[in-house]
């Protein structure tokens, strides 16, 4: 039987919330926990995370910043996502104590932990960090939170993504000769081109930002891109995001504008790639896109 602490049952309980579509309430369970919890690691992290999804970014930016100030000598662990919450939660009210898992399960332990427990607290950590930086146009520090999340980070899924946002971020640092040395990164993850080229492209974040980074590395148009997006509104956001920053530092604003602009009327607004096509599009309208805002 796992023994919960007063931070793991907070957790919970946010975690529980945000999926439920009530951001509001899992931030201010967060609060409540962190006026006892000041310094934990991972209140500070998630309720960094939900200040992202509520477009706070300095609040996001603080509590990111602090949270991966205190990663250091912190083991890591396994984060689980809503399938195994929604079975954590089920298993308290019942008043199954024994069947709920231990919140703070080091990496090791889970090897293939797939889907219900892909992330790990030092990589979500230092991801979302890089989010908050990127979004606030710190994108050198980006970059750096970024390669840090790519080296923490246990799964595919984690890896292609810091991977793919740590070279837009030193695009947009103009570090070109840097970003293009990350690519080759690509080649040790598993993934089947021939599959993602195909109408049918794989409902998966994963394997959209593949097609991102495959884009980045010419072998893949934009077009390409936007066509597979399939009419999901995550496809949408994620897809079009990446094809609209390619446009963006390859000289091409109006187009970067109106993928943007499709982002933000067809996708996902809880997605990072709706919230961050918001950001440029801000950016844009007040004077003009540049690597810094």
């Amino acid at each position: 039987m796992a023994t919960l602490s007063d931070v793991d049952r907070y957790i919970l309980a946010a975690r529980l919330k945000g999926y439920l579509a009530n951001n509001q309430d899992a931030l201010a369970i967060l609060s409540e926990g962190l006026h006892d919890h000041p310094d934990d690691v991972r209140l500070l992290q998630l309720r960094g995370i939900k200040r992202l999804i509520a477009r706070d970014l300095p609040g996001a930016l603080s509590d990111l910043a602090r949270a991966a100030d205190g990663l250091g000598g912190l083991p890591d662990s396994r984060e689980f996502y809503r399938s195994a919450v929604e079975q954590d939660v089920v298993n308290l009210v019942l008043g199954r104590g024994e069947r709920v898992r231990d919140q703070r399960t080091p990496v090791d332990e889970l090897p293939d932990a797939a889907h219900a427990a892909r992330g790990t607290l030092h990589a979500t950590t230092w991801h979302h960090l890089g989010l908050a930086r990127y979004l606030t146009g710190d994108f050198a520090g980006a970059a750096e939170a970024f390669s840090r999340a790519r080296q923490a980070a246990v799964d595919d899924h984690q890896i292609v993504t810091a991977l793919d946002w740590e070279y837009m971020s030193l695009r947009r640092a103009r570090r070109d000769e840097e970003a293009a040395a990350v690519l080759p990164a690509l080649d040790d993850i598993a993934y089947d081109p021939e599959l993602l080229d195909s109408p049918s492209v794989p409902n998966t974040l994963r394997g959209w930002y593949v097609q991102r980074l495959r884009m980045y590395r010419g072998e893949l148009r934009p077009q390409d891109l936007l066509k597979n997006d399939v009419n999901d509104p995550l496809a949408i956001a994620t897809l079009g995001h990446g094809v609209g920053t390619w446009y963006l530092y390859n000289g091409h604003p109006a187009a970067a504008k109106r993928a943007f602009l499709r982002v933000l009327e067809l996708g996902d607004p809880t997605s990072v790639g709706h919230l961050a096509a918001g950001r440029e599009a801000i950016v844009y309208d007040s004077r003009s896109f540049s690597s810094n805002p």
